[in-house]
């Protein structure tokens, strides 16, 4: 993201450690075409945002006066930073369309940077009785009422009894937008040696995790990040696989529904066209979305990845039909419906 950012006016004239300061508090929303992004309205600006991918219509009544595309800024009281347009404008996206969501506090373009605290970290255990007493939203719960937590693992293999989780990505979800800010990602010390295979496929070597925690400690924060939130995750049965073991190094049970964007995705798919592949991945979801792919076999990457690839997918089914918690967390059912005589 911030490379993304930086490569685009007004934030490729700023210092680095302001973009960073700014996608550190960045909130990721998709709209559907025709979906409106902000309307005319007197209140002051909150946000600044930025196209990622789509296209966005500045109107004023039933004049479109600008057509926006990736990397170009808007707000409510700048309709477009990069045209000059005047305030009292409005929103709405061309086409199914990702963008970023910056507070204005946090955009080095509006304010000056303020300066940052401290990181904020859980202390020890905190994560895991937050996630103890923390309970999941109900199954009718509309979807955008709820709170998620995309998560991604990086192992040293696939198999839960011989190979280990190396590092972890995790980042909420609330109110159908993504909070970057409270991502959490963090790397575990293995007991057993990592493959030449598998470092080929991620790149992480023993050399990288001999400061990192093992993983009854380091996995506290991404406990706390799941807290309350249903997690989401690209291929549930490896996810579920590590995570559960995991959880249980802390006298705790991996909580259902987990909600597997590979099949949630699939059913888009067919629901979309009548048809569709018989597996995806997370990068041809991506793909298929129209939406960026960050840094595949990152675990935080992913994670980002996997997050917005969900916001997507259940603003597309959602447009179809209300979905709620319940009938999200239902995908492999409703796959199996349109598939009598697929095996899952």
């Amino acid at each position: 993201m911030v490379d993304f950012l930086r490569a685009h006016p007004p934030f490729d004239a700023l210092e680095v450690a302001d973009v960073e300061h700014a996608a550190a508090a960045t909130e990721v929303e998709f709209f559907l075409a025709g979906a409106a992004i902000f309307a005319h309205s007197a209140r002051p600006i909150e946000y600044l945002r930025v196209v990622r991918t789509g296209a966005v219509e500045i109107v004023r009544g039933d004049r479109v006066l600008d057509l926006l595309g990736p990397g170009q800024p808007f707000g409510r009281s700048h309709a477009s930073m990069a045209s000059g347009l005047a305030p009292a404008c409005a929103a709405r996206a061309q086409e199914d369309t990702l963008c970023y969501r910056i507070p204005e506090q946090a955009a080095p373009a509006v304010r000056a940077r303020a300066q940052p605290g401290p990181p904020q970290r859980a202390g020890h255990g905190a994560g895991a009785g937050a996630y103890k007493r923390a309970r999941l939203p109900r199954g009718r719960t509309p979807w955008r009422d709820a709170s998620y937590c995309a998560v991604d693992l990086e192992l040293s293999g696939l198999d839960p009894k011989r190979h280990e989780i190396l590092s972890y990505g995790a980042v909420p979800i609330e109110d159908g937008r993504v909070k970057l800010g409270d991502a959490v990602h963090g790397r575990v010390r293995p007991q057993r040696a990592i493959s030449e295979a598998s470092i080929r496929v991620h790149g992480i070597r023993a050399a990288d995790l001999v400061d990192a925690p093992p993983l009854q400690d380091a996995i506290d924060p991404l406990l706390a990040a799941m807290a309350g939130r249903i997690p989401v995750v690209h291929m549930a049965a490896i996810e579920r696989g590590f995570l559960r073991p995991a959880l249980r190094r802390h006298g705790l049970r991996l909580r259902k529904p987990m909600i597997d964007t590979s099949v949630l995705g699939l059913v888009w798919l067919h629901e979309r066209d009548g048809h569709g592949p018989r597996h995806t991945s997370l990068g041809a979801l991506a793909q298929a979305l129209g939406l960026p792919s960050h840094h595949p076999h990152d675990a935080l990457g992913d994670a980002l990845t996997t997050a917005q690839a969900f916001v997507a997918v259940a603003t597309h089914l959602d447009a179809r039909r209300p979905e709620t918690v319940r009938s999200l967390a239902s995908a492999e059912r409703r796959l199996e419906l349109l598939l009598p005589h697929r095996l899952i």
